[in-house]
């Protein structure tokens, strides 16, 4: 009689409940997520790590908070929550991760060309390049992000804040969160 393999069981329980959910490209740490207690958790042993973020998650912090407190760097944020969706032990509040129109973007490349001149849209893709954004693909919770970064570069006092505010009421307009 062959040897039942217990774990090659539990893996493939867990195989077939794979989420479809992926994290957007850059900074995680706005995002908001929650546990999902069920039938799953019996069949997992969580490390340290996985165990304190999953029982750190409560629907209202967000994960660089959580982050912040656990003790946990961008890098293994990102590899922890991507574990815990993989397992199906948590979900995002936001079930689809929202993104930014093309229409933002060339809103913003204007109002930045208005700030800085034609180096704008340059400027703009090298901050998306180093955020780890793809220009189609910014998720929403990052465009307050990505104006501030932006609106440092700006030297000229007025020419800043007139950035910051056509832009900030682009992203009311969009509905982006403020934080």
């Amino acid at each position: 009689m062959p040897v039942s393999d217990h774990s090659s069981e539990v893996g493939d329980k867990i195989a077939g409940r794979l989420g479809s959910v992926n994290l957007p490209a850059g900074d995680i740490s706005p995002l908001i997520f929650r546990q999902i207690v069920g039938e799953n958790l019996k069949d997992v042993s969580l490390d340290g790590r996985l165990l304190s973020l999953f029982l750190a998650l409560d629907g209202e912090k967000s994960l660089g908070a959580l982050a912040q407190t656990i003790g946990l760097n961008p890098e293994d944020l990102r590899i922890t929550v991507n574990r815990l969706l993989e397992l199906q032990l948590i979900e995002p509040l936001e079930k689809e991760f929202t993104y930014l129109e093309p229409e933002f973007l060339g809103y913003l490349t204007l109002q930045y060309a208005k700030a800085i001149g034609p180096l704008a849209k340059i400027l703009i893709e090298e901050e998306l390049l180093t955020a780890g954004h793809h220009p189609n693909r910014i998720p929403k919770t990052q465009a307050v992000i990505l104006v501030e970064t932006l609106a440092r570069d700006i030297q000229r006092k007025e020419k800043k804040e007139r950035f910051r505010r056509d832009m900030f009421r682009k992203i009311t307009e969009k509905g982006c969160p403020r934080r």
